[in-house]
């Protein structure tokens, strides 16, 4: 007997659900995901994309994150996936906080992460292994294992560190899942709704024309960086988040590798294959993702913000360096 063939409501239903496990409208769940995703095709703020996805990290929702997954590389866009994944993460960040105590270790648990709350005191542990997996990916050098509290050999962290946690550990595990699924498996089982990726995926190829700011102008670097690259060159060994932000922001305006490499030549701890490596990873070309350099606000709040009286970094709408390099760009090449 020939065997039926699988549909994508089959396998989310019957072999991720398993008995017992509510899975609603399978058509309402497809639909909240592609308007997800495609909301981040157009460019929607997120403050302006009002969704009910992952809100609450139920189980449901846990498996609406892994059909996100499914999604994303079926339609096989860098450049989306970052997007959609770092939405996903801010979505998760924010519906955490109402959540504390008890409740948001069971949110934890969703990632199979180890927590234990202390309801005397108000506080959790995380082993240290978890810990560094996910703080190593949260700016500022607060979230470091040197600056920590241990508890018999696990971190003492607060409802904070936590979520942040929690937010990073999505993040790793849709990334995860994109890398393992088979994506010929991924276009057989959801087969029917080819011409929505397509449009998706054609939708997509915008974002890269979008990203492209034409031939670098290190005239048009907002401040900070500028401050940056002196004191690396000068020898002064910048912060963690003062490189990734340099890092970061040259990789989004069109530097190649090389020539960002050749600016650590002077660090005083200069090691090549560690520099490349976390240059790579910055980049995308390891892990995939292309990472945005922080706001305004975050390289103020840990003293890494050299605005001085730049008339551009005093204009209000100026919340990033990259909207500073767009806009001084566009002045310089007013006058030429």
């Amino acid at each position: 007997m020939e065997n039926q063939k699988i549909t994508g409501e089959d396998y989310f239903r019957d072999i991720l659900y398993g008995p017992g496990d509510p899975f609603g409208t399978f058509s309402e769940k497809i639909e909240r995901l592609f308007r997800l995703i495609d909301a981040v095709c157009e460019g929607v703020k997120p403050e302006r994309f009002r969704t009910s996805l992952f809100k609450d990290l139920t189980k449901s929702e846990y498996r609406e994150m892994q059909l996100a997954a499914w999604f994303l590389k079926i339609i096989d866009s860098e450049p989306l996936t970052g997007r959609v994944i770092y939405r996903i993460r801010d979505i998760v960040e924010s519906s955490m906080m109402k959540f504390s105590g008890e409740e948001l270790v069971l949110k934890a648990n969703i990632f199979e992460l180890h927590i234990d709350y202390n309801v005397l005191d108000g506080n959790y542990t995380v082993p240290v292994g978890e810990f560094t997996k996910y703080c190593t990916k949260i700016s500022g050098s607060r979230f470091r294992l040197v600056y920590q509290s241990m508890e018999d050999g696990a971190v003492l962290i607060d409802d904070d560190l936590l979520r942040k946690i929690i937010r990073e550990a999505s993040v790793s595990f849709i990334k995860y899942l994109i890398e393992i699924i088979d994506r010929d498996i991924a276009l057989e089982i959801f087969e029917n709704f080819e011409s929505t990726f397509q449009s998706l995926a054609k939708k997509a190829q915008n974002i890269k024309i979008e990203t492209e700011m034409g031939p670098i102008d290190v005239e048009s670097f907002p401040p900070c960086i500028k401050h940056y690259i002196s004191d690396i060159r000068n020898g002064i060994n910048l912060p963690h988040m003062g490189r990734f932000a340099m890092v970061s922001f040259l990789n989004k305006v069109g530097m190649k590798q090389e020539d960002i490499m050749g600016i650590f030549g002077t660090v005083p701890d200069f090691s090549a294959r560690i520099t490349e490596y976390q240059v790579r990873h910055v980049m995308g070309l390891i892990s995939g993702i292309k990472y945005t350099p922080p706001k305004c606000e975050t390289l103020r709040s840990n003293h890494l913000c050299y605005m001085g009286d730049d008339p551009i970094c005093a204009d209000e709408r100026v919340k990033h360096p990259l909207t500073y390099y767009t806009i001084k760009k566009k002045k310089v090449q007013r006058k030429a």
